[in-house]
């Protein structure tokens, strides 16, 4: 796809697959949509916030500046951190999945419904073409966008407990890290179930004349 909105080239594009991590994007855009504070901060609960696929470095009562916790979401693809977010947000993550769908809705979007907040769940799901539209908007915005962008993030927690504050996150997708002859990568986001198979949406930028181009 180029930004000029012309799809260049598709394969299956209207087929509905499980959209896996891709969906912390729409996360991301629904969580600042709706007010997320950055600049504030969340207590992990396990009861509240451990997900299914929790590999987050984080003990009970230990707290996260919630731009940490983006960074940590979106970069490293962590789940535990969104759920975080939401519940920064709203507490009924069912309500705020809601909120979600009423936005693809609106977006004309009728092969995109979200069950959860991570992508865990399989029954979140879209096709190429829907998830252009959600990763063009979602990105859109400058916090996003800069977000997807970061090769590499690391921070401490507002309160550590267990003696080892310091995380570092590196971007799951390893195209990301690399130099390429043609193009530049200036933000991307992976995703990844058995259900799925390997997810990967990107905007690049060609040198020889600057155009971009989304590749989904």
């Amino acid at each position: 796809y180029a930004t000029n909105n012309e799809v260049l080239a598709g394969k299956n594009i209207d087929f509905p697959r499980p959209a896996a991590s891709l969906t912390k994007v729409m996360t991301a855009y629904t969580l600042l949509k709706n007010g997320l504070n950055l600049n504030g901060s969340q207590t992990y609960s396990p009861v509240d916030h451990q997900a299914n696929y929790h590999s987050f470095r984080i003990t009970a009562g230990e707290r996260v500046y919630n731009l940490h916790l983006m960074y940590a979401g979106l970069i490293s693809s962590l789940n535990t951190p969104m759920k975080m977010l939401v519940d920064a947000v709203e507490e009924d993550e069912s309500e705020f999945v809601k909120w979600m769908n009423d936005q693809t809705a609106a977006w004309g979007l009728s092969k995109t419904e979200f069950a959860d907040v991570t992508g865990e769940n399989q029954k979140s799901q879209t096709t190429a073409r829907d998830y252009l539209t959600v990763y063009k908007n979602a990105t859109n915005n400058i916090e996003v966008s800069k977000i997807l962008g970061a090769k590499y993030y690391e921070y401490n927690e507002l309160k550590d407990l267990d003696g080892n504050p310091r995380h570092y996150d590196y971007h799951s997708n390893e195209l990301a890290a690399q130099t390429h002859a043609g193009f530049t990568i200036l933000h991307s986001k992976t995703g990844y179930l058995d259900e799925a198979g390997d997810n990967l949406a990107l905007l690049i930028q060609r040198i020889s004349d600057d155009k971009k181009f989304i590749i989904i």
